[in-house]
């Protein structure tokens, strides 16, 4: 395995010197011998990337999310570490009790898993290798969910993505240890670009976490840029963890949606509680009858942290059924923003559809935007939602305080108590106890005065 890191900086125009542009040119773009489509995807979306700008206020999902801070010209591309091995596994057992696991960065990547995994012809690889010894399985979920089109971050991550994975399991094969993909950023000034592909056969089943994190914490400043396409067939069934723990000088971008087919579902977990500014899209695709989908968020900001999510569950066939809670916490100065939309279309009768944002407020200075939308064109359906903004229950504190508990202990309890139920829902311990302390150490920073 080679690793040492090989950095690449391309300029396009004289426009870079300001910072305001990005520095990459069409030989970063890889193509494939082995797939057309592949080679296709790629330049479909390099040429995107080249005629779109860097979104603005003029956009609505973008209105309440300036970038004008973000300076697209410091930042240079990354390359991953070549996996020589990508069939390595571990026999019967991995000591953390997964079944596989991908771990990649800037000089560092590697790909393990059990042995019994290709007996049943499940296929977990990153994604260049992938492109070279399974084509055909890429080119199943590659670009078939997201257009890279959507926007520029979107088309970057199309185009240039080095980073990535695949996950495909046969039809009627049902894993129940979980695999783990996680990319661990480093370097000043770094961009990083992934692509991550899950094609789920007809009535198999499978649990993924997706972990990324910056590797020297808060000290490194970086981009990434992502995308997440998910494609499950009938009765097919799929957990899935999203968390991402970047440190407080990054940037990320990212773009995920899950398409379903009849009786398919999902459940899934997203958890934020890193970055300086992170601008997230979830969306699930309810296409086939009788299919569902379940979504728990938590984020939890602090200092100056902006963190954007947005949310939609579209329903397209009857008897379709959404379900979504997002919870969030704000310190210091941070901002948070939730947008969410339900839409039904004229053929989604029966339509069971939920959304749910709750915001707790610990300090003067956080600010919460919580938008909740629906969008119905039909009759005969449930489609409900809400969203809350508010501060610490005083009786709360009083009860607690009244029994001997310190005021800052007292507000930890109450914090990791809402955090709870969504935090059950990730299915290694070791990973939760991770976001556990994150949420801990957020606690004990409070850097503003406390609402009273």
């Amino acid at each position: 395995m080679n690793n040492q890191p090989r950095i690449v900086v391309r300029s396009r125009t004289g426009k870079d010197s300001d910072g305001k542009e990005f520095r990459f040119s069409n030989d970063l773009v890889r193509s494939s011998e082995k797939s057309k489509l592949i080679s296709d995807y790629r330049s479909l979306s390099w040429n995107s990337f080249k005629e779109s700008q860097i979104p603005d206020g003029s956009n609505e999902s973008w209105r309440r999310s300036s970038l004008k801070e973000f300076n697209p010209g410091k930042y240079s591309f990354v390359h991953s570490p070549e996996m020589k091995d990508p069939g390595l596994y571990a026999g019967d057992q991995l000591p953390d009790g997964v079944a596989g696991k991908i771990i990649y960065g800037q000089a560092f990547a590697q790909v393990t898993h059990l042995k019994k995994i290709i007996d049943q012809g499940i296929i977990f690889s990153d994604l260049m290798n992938a492109e070279n010894l399974y084509p055909e399985i890429v080119e199943k979920a590659l670009g078939k969910v997201i257009d890279p089109r959507v926007d520029k971050f979107a088309s970057a991550a199309g185009a240039l993505a080095q980073f990535g994975s695949i996950l495909y399991v046969p039809r009627k094969i049902k894993m129940e240890l979980p695999f783990i993909v996680k990319l661990e950023g480093s370097g000043n000034g770094n961009a990083y670009f992934s692509h991550n592909l899950i094609y789920l056969e007809p009535y198999s089943s499978a649990t993924l976490v997706f972990e990324h994190s910056s590797l020297n914490g808060n000290a490194d400043e970086l981009f990434h840029s992502g995308l997440i396409e998910i494609i499950l067939n009938e009765g097919a069934n799929l957990t899935l963890v999203e968390l991402q723990s970047w440190g407080a000088g990054s940037w990320n971008f990212e773009h995920a949606k899950a398409q379903l087919y009849k009786d398919a579902s999902i459940d899934w977990t997203i958890g934020s509680t890193g970055s300086k500014f992170s601008k997230v899209f979830s969306d699930l695709q309810l296409s086939g009858q009788g299919s569902s989908g379940k979504i728990n968020g938590f984020y939890f900001s602090d200092q100056k942290q902006h963190l954007d999510h947005e949310t939609s569950q579209n329903h397209f066939a009857p008897n379709t059924t959404s379900d979504l809670l997002f919870k969030g916490v704000l310190t210091g100065n941070s901002r948070t923003v939730w947008r969410g939309m339900i839409y039904v279309s004229p053929e989604a009768v029966k339509t069971d559809g939920y959304q749910a944002n709750r915001n707790l407020i610990l300090s003067e200075g956080a600010r919460a935007d919580s938008i909740p939308g629906l969008e119905i064109l039909t009759d005969d359906v449930r489609c409900t939602h809400g969203a809350t903004v508010g501060m610490i229950d005083k009786d709360q504190i009083f009860y607690l305080e009244s029994r001997g508990i310190p005021k800052e202990l007292a507000e930890k309890l109450i914090v990791e108590g809402y955090f709870e139920p969504v935090m059950e829902r990730i299915p290694l311990v070791s990973i939760r106890e991770r976001f556990s302390e994150a949420i801990n150490k957020k606690m004990s920073g409070l850097d503003t005065k406390p609402i009273h």
